[in-house]
Formats: structure tokens, sequence, C-alpha cells
């Protein structure tokens, strides 16, 4: 059913024939016929979720609301948001002739976020702030890393003495150094 070109928005239908108008614009639209009665379903949950409100009331910030509700359930996947979107364009533009307002395009990189300025306060204490940091986090690690490489050589290179003698007891070596 997705076409590449869209076509513009059909003639206001002021007197629409719910569901079996409806199924004659999805089969000009080209829709397979066992799609029908899922694109029917996503325009009955729709207008669902917006009980007591006027069909034609309705337009893109509301489909754009309902999609977003639908996308965070856990169930739904993203090919089945984008048929939901195409049977409710679809309903609008083609079956009752009611043009939406443009769909917010994703392929716009963000706005960039507000950047907070720093007060003169912050920019005083900057330097003291990243000193400290500094001192903490990459100084004082290294200082302890090559304490413990210098106190580790020290050992390996030192004479391998025994601190007291041992005594040999039933062919091993108790509370001594030396081997059996």
């Amino acid at each position: 059913m997705r076409q590449a070109v869209r076509r513009g928005v059909a003639p206001l239908n002021t007197n629409p024939k719910w569901p079996e108008g409806y199924v004659t614009a999805l089969r000009e639209a080209g829709a397979q016929e066992k799609m029908i009665a899922f694109l029917a379903t996503w325009v009955r949950r729709f207008f669902a979720r917006f009980p007591g409100r006027n069909r034609r009331d309705l337009g893109r910030m509301e489909i754009e609301m309902f999609l977003g509700e639908m996308a965070r359930h856990n169930d739904i996947s993203n090919w089945q948001i984008a048929q939901a979107r195409d049977a409710l364009e679809l309903y609008y533009e083609q079956f009752r002739g009611i043009a939406l307002a443009p769909r917010p395009d994703s392929n716009l990189p963000a706005p960039p976020s507000p950047v907070s300025v720093p007060s003169s306060r912050e920019r005083d204490m900057a330097p003291a702030i990243v000193g400290q940091f500094i001192q903490k986090q990459i100084i004082q690690p290294l200082e302890r890393r090559q304490s413990t490489l210098v106190a580790v050589k020290a050992y390996k290179d030192a004479p391998k003495q025994c601190p007291w003698p041992g005594k040999q007891i039933g062919g091993y070596l108790k509370r001594g150094c030396g081997k059996p």
C-alpha cells in the first residue's frame, strides 16, 4: 500500500460510509485484501482512544500522539506503527478528504539542547575544581601504582634470606624457608 509519491487530498466527503467507503479507498490505494481488516482496526483503535470527539476535528497532532502511545507498547513493532500511520493518513486524506498537517520529519537533526552559561563564581572556581579532580583521579592513583611497583621491584631484587630457621619433620619443612 505504501506509495513512493503521495497523492493529493481527495475532495471532501460530507457523507462518509464507514467502513464500506474506507475499504473502497483502501482498495483504490492498492491495499492487499488480507491487510484491509488490520488497517480498519487501526482506525477503530484511534477513534476509541479519543471517545466523544468529532472525527473530523482530530488531526495530525492526535495521530502522532496515538502513534507515540502505541510505540511505547512492547508488543507493537515499528512496522505496525508505520501501518497505523498509513491507515490513518489514508482515512483522513483519501476517504474523508480532510488535509492533515505535514508529518514531523524524523530525518531532521534534533534541535541543539540549551547550553547553560556558568556564573562568574563557577568560572572562578573551575581551575580549583579541575585541579582537585586531576589530583584525586589521575596523580594519586599513579603515585600509588608507582609506589607499589617500586615495592614489588625492591622485593624481587632483594636477596632471599629466611627470617627463621626451619625444622625437618617427617619429610616436611616446618616454619622454615628451605626446601625439604
